[in-house]
């Protein structure tokens, strides 16, 4: 490590260290340009979507909510079709709050036609219904998600990330200069030739943004497969694997023939009963129809928005009894690193200047892509490109150069 300290370049692991980096970029140029404007463009989601449709996401705060159970029945009245699966942002003042529906297909009952609906809640009034997948945000959810392939495209999603955060480790390892020269590495000679303004620019964007990207990768690696990394992060802190995995996997209703569902109103007035302390609920799932289906109320707590714990019960739909409840306050510290994933992926731990930060970031693995693949192609297979066309030009029809190793 010290003659990598203090003579980085003359070290001979260097070239393959080099080698993975080059390649790494050019395998994963386009799908990086996709993931990180993508990306961009989501950091400012419900911004845009106040400012387009304030209608739709803007209300004028009352004097009380109306009760959940009239507006299920207000939404059956409009869909009679669907049912209510359950209510999202419940805890907003200023912002309509949402239920999500679907109807059921048959013979096997599964959920389908997914609905957003956003209504008042101090009126009951309907403001606007969104369509699962369609639209320009849902769209770029499920390309940046998903690439537009489901759960397959989220794990291919993941294993992509990992190729990234390893381009943002060799990077720094290749960007290291020694001791003497790490200020002019990091400035842009914008006087020089257009390569060299290009390869400074490389270096400089790629050192400035190689801690955020190697975030937004481990992070977006969580995203795809969640429930390892969390059961990894709690075996290594020494929490209950069972514990964490009853969030994931929450408990059932004792079925009771012909038995009726526990008031969802009466499941409301007791949250503070069945939450754990202190935490404000800010969204509700509901039975919607399944025999073995359970209310599961979801809170939050947290000034902080990198430090949120999220607290919730899981209770019986025919008797009301309260079959568990989760509060991440009291589990080790791996549960609570875990929790950070999610403010540090979406940029919203710091408000708008975070955003902002993010939304630039996002911008960087394409101009990363284009000004490497520019440099290989100055210093590697643009030369031999050209030596392969003067072959020909002299009647020389033999196959073109093997690619060789970039130095």
């Amino acid at each position: 490590m010290q003659g990598f300290w203090r003579k980085p370049r003359q070290q001979r692991w260097r070239g393959w260290t080099f080698e993975v980096h080059l390649w790494s970029g050019l395998i994963l140029g386009l799908w990086a340009i996709v993931i990180g404007l993508s990306g961009s463009a989501l950091v400012f989601e419900e911004e845009i979507q106040r400012a387009v449709e304030p209608e739709l996401h803007i209300i004028e705060p009352g004097v009380a909510p109306q009760r959940l159970s009239t507006i299920v029945e207000t939404i059956r009245a409009h869909f009679p079709q669907h049912q209510v699966h359950g209510f999202r942002g419940i805890d907003e003042v200023e912002r309509s709050h949402v239920a999500y529906i679907a109807r059921r297909e048959e013979p096997d009952g599964k959920p389908v036609d997914w609905r957003y609906i956003h209504y008042d809640p101090y009126t009951g009034r309907i403001l606007g219904v969104e369509q699962d997948g369609e639209g320009f945000f849902p769209f770029l959810q499920d390309l940046h998600y998903n690439l537009l392939a489901g759960a397959i495209g989220r794990q291919i999603n993941g294993a992509l990330a990992v190729g990234l955060l390893l381009m943002c480790l060799t990077g720094i390892v290749i960007w290291w200069p020694g001791p003497s020269g790490w200020k002019r590495a990091l400035s842009v000679k914008w006087a020089a030739g257009w390569k060299r303004v290009n390869y400074d620019l490389h270096s400089a964007v790629g050192f400035y943004s190689a801690a955020v990207l190697a975030a937004l990768s481990f992070t977006g690696l969580f995203f795809a497969f969640p429930l390892p990394i969390v059961l990894f992060f709690t075996m290594v802190s020494g929490g209950d694997i069972e514990d964490v995995q009853a969030y994931f996997v929450p408990p059932r209703s004792t079925v009771v023939e012909d038995a009726p569902v526990y008031p969802l109103d009466q499941v409301m007035a007791r949250q503070s009963e069945l939450m754990p302390a202190d935490f404000a609920l800010v969204g509700i799932d509901l039975p919607a129809g399944k025999e073995e289906g359970i209310y599961r109320l979801n809170g939050r707590l947290g000034d902080n928005p990198l430090l949120v714990s999220l607290g919730g019960a899981f209770v019986d739909q025919y008797s009301g009894e309260l079959l568990g409840d989760y509060d991440t306050r009291l589990q080790p510290w791996g549960i609570q690193l875990v929790l950070t994933f999610t403010p540090i992926h979406f940029g919203t731990f710091g408000g708008l200047w975070s955003k902002a930060l993010w939304f630039m970031v996002g911008f960087a693995p394409g101009g990363l892509f284009l000004s490497g693949f520019f440099m290989w192609w100055n210093r590697v297979a643009g030369k031999r490109y050209q030596a392969w066309k003067r072959q020909r030009r002299a009647g020389d029809m033999g196959e073109p150069p093997r690619e060789g190793t970039a130095r």
